[in-house]
């Protein structure tokens, strides 16, 4: 023993210093122990221990083996880990009550196929394994979180969002589970195991058959499954307006390849140039040549999309200790009232910017897509421009990072004149730990007023301070029913955003020209599966049930004039533009007055379902007697999204 590692010191350093890292991580996941106080059991510290051991014991010796049985053996700890990585890690995140047990198989394929890639590259079972096995063990983890803080699960386009999600991680707490570490320790285990008997062999040619091999498979795996049914046989699919039912029947890597599979917006099924022209014709004209009309009444409008706001009283059964929105829901003069379907749940808040602004609906876009940033690419016609066309100048305010979502890029696109944020606010701006408050985005408001000149100002206004995790210990407002400290946070913020907003009509009605103000919330907050399964005890609600009831939000058109007072029925955020310019009395383009009309027959049309004017909820629009029309929508809507419309029914 003594004379082996005399001959072999750099095993011994490489072996050392493995064993201080595998100790290091351990130490880091004790640390997260201590902060979120879970249970390491006897058997997880054995299984640390062992697997520690082992893989440093590995890293020492390397005796020789055969080639034939070292190919066995790297095959076998490659499907092995791959085989223990679903097993073991999906119940994590998947009750697998309603799993798919055909997709057992696909899934493992799937994972197996990302540990052959990087064996392909490398020559290598342990690095195959070091590094693929670990992706999916990331993205596991990415699973477990991006569900508990948003409630939908984990697709690639998220990562699209990772700037943002790093820049908001302050204020979530992250909670680890000992199983996370137990699915550590073994595949690193199993990564030692496969570098152990991983034999690098001296042929070139040799070395390019294997790496091929291991490339190759892998491509042609994902490739199949991608472009073809000859794996799935069609049976699998995610599930768009409830996403995280499609993700319990599927599996997470099958449901992350479907979703990839769903991801490129498509034309809609019977779709063509002349179809759009027809319906164009069919629908008419708004004559909206008012633009230059000196006569027309201009009232400013401002429009707020407040972080998250929504009432408790949507969810059937919360009790308060006090209203947390006394002020917000006792408006009636002067006002337009009602309640907005949102197309997203705890997260992913462009989504709702983009359906406000263009007047289009998630329904017929890919489920998970953040429209942001994988449609917009150069100008569009929109709410912002139309009212520019009319004589507006335009603001837009977020006192945040301008770079998250890519705002800084999206918003001279959308039409907006500025872009006020964090780094340019014209006030001083009051922080609730990360995040302004309501009062400061609303001063800003107050601030561009006194500075609009002339012209009439359009605002639009994205706030934060209701942005989660709700861990800052509020209790001004408390749940009675229910034992929520996140709920509890989330109320009392509430609160303050209800005086904050308050003030800000106060402001307004006292100045002489008429203005508008409208504030929605962007989606609700994802409150934790403990909370709503404590105030729905004895509900009978189905899925679909609990997912309308989570997508409510409340709005309110103000005005500092008279207006005829009016409380709508449910109505999704793509009619909200069209339903302002109502109010106010503005000109319409032929777009913005179709929807109107659409408003009418259907007054939902969104990425968690469909409504018609008599009530019926359904998903599949094709069961509706209004299917054409809905159709019809889709075939606009791609044409605006996807062919640069020109067309004056967009802009005129």
């Amino acid at each position: 023993m003594i004379e082996y590692i005399k001959k072999n010191k750099s095993r011994l350093i490489i072996a050392s210093i493995w064993l201080i890292v595998m100790v290091a991580a351990f130490a880091i996941f004790y640390i997260f122990k201590a902060q979120n106080e879970f249970f390491v059991s006897s058997k997880t510290k054995l299984i640390v221990v062992i697997c520690t051991l082992a893989s440093t014991v590995l890293f020492l010796f390397r005796p020789k083996i055969p080639s034939w049985l070292s190919a066995i053996l790297s095959i076998a700890f490659m499907i092995g880990s791959s085989v223990f990585l679903f097993n073991y890690y999906e119940p994590l995140v998947n009750s697998m009550t309603d799993f798919i047990p055909d997709a057992r198989i696909i899934n493992i394929i799937i994972i197996l196929s990302v540990i052959l890639f990087f064996f392909g590259l490398s020559g290598n079972a342990g690095v195959g394994i070091g590094i693929g096995g670990f992706i999916v063990y990331a993205i596991y983890l990415a699973d477990f979180f991006t569900i508990s803080f948003r409630g939908t699960p984990f697709i690639l386009s998220d990562i699209l969002s990772t700037k943002t999600a790093f820049g908001v991680a302050s204020g979530y707490r992250f909670v680890l589970n000992e199983r996370m570490i137990v699915c550590f320790y073994i595949l690193v285990a199993f990564a030692s195991a496969g570098a152990f008997v991983s034999i690098r062999t001296k042929k070139l040619v040799s070395r390019i058959v294997v790496s091929a091999c291991g490339i190759v498979s892998s491509v042609t795996i994902i490739l199949l499954l991608l472009f073809t049914e000859v794996i799935t046989k069609g049976k699998y699919e995610t599930l768009p307006f409830i996403p995280i039912a499609g993700a319990q029947e599927n599996g997470l890597p099958l449901n992350i390849v479907c979703s990839l599979k769903e991801s490129f917006v498509k034309a809609p099924e019977g779709y063509s140039e002349a179809a759009v022209s027809n319906i164009i014709k069919a629908s008419g004209s708004a004559n909206s040549s008012a633009a230059a009309d000196t006569e027309l009444v201009k009232p400013n409008i401002i429009v707020i999309m407040n972080e998250s706001l929504t009432d408790f009283d949507y969810l059937l059964n919360v009790e308060l200790s006090e209203e947390p929105l006394p002020k917000f829901k006792a408006l009636s003069e002067n006002c337009v009232k009602g309640t907005l379907i949102s197309s997203i749940f705890g997260g992913n808040t462009p989504n709702s910017e983009f359906e406000f602004l263009t007047g289009c609906s998630l329904a017929f876009l890919p489920q998970g897509i953040v429209a942001f940033q994988q449609l917009i690419d150069s100008e569009l016609p929109t709410f912002v421009t139309h009212l520019e066309n009319l004589g507006y100048k335009s603001s837009a305010i977020h006192l945040y990072n301008p770079e998250f979502f890519s705002r800084s890029r999206i918003y001279p696109l959308l039409g907006f004149d500025e872009f006020i944020n964090i780094y340019n606010a014209p006030i001083p701006v009051e922080k609730f730990y990360d995040y302004a408050y309501d009062e400061s985005s609303f001063q800003a408001i107050e601030h561009v007023y006194e500075n609009h000149g002339d012209d009439p100002m359009f605002c639009f206004c994205v706030t934060i301070q209701n942005h989660g995790g709700y861990w800052h210990g509020l209790k001004d407002v408390l749940v009675t029913n229910a034992t929520s400290d996140y709920a509890n946070d989330y109320a009392s913020l509430l609160k303050q955003t209800d005086d904050a907003f308050a003030n800000l009509l106060d402001y307004f009605s006292k100045v002489d020209e008429p203005t508008i103000i409208v504030m929605f919330g962007d989606h609700q907050p994802n409150l934790f599966d403990d909370f709503y399964e404590s105030i729905w005890d004895g509900y009978d609600l189905s899925e679909e049930d609990m997912t309308y009831l989570k997508a409510k939000v409340p709005f309110v058109i103000w005005a500092n004039y008279d207006i005829e007072e009016e409380t709508l029925s449910d109505m999704s955020i793509n009619y909200l533009g069209p339903e302002i310019l109502k109010v106010a009395g503005l000109p319409m383009s032929d777009y913005q007055s179709y929807l109107l009309n659409l408003h009418d027959s259907v007054p939902v049309i969104s990425g968690i379902g469909f409504v018609d004017s008599e009530g019926n909820h359904f998903i599949d629009p094709s069961t509706s007697a209004y299917s054409e029309l809905i159709r019809d929508y889709s075939y606009l809507q791609y044409k605006y999204l996807k062919k640069k419309p020109s067309e004056s029914f967009y802009t005129k």
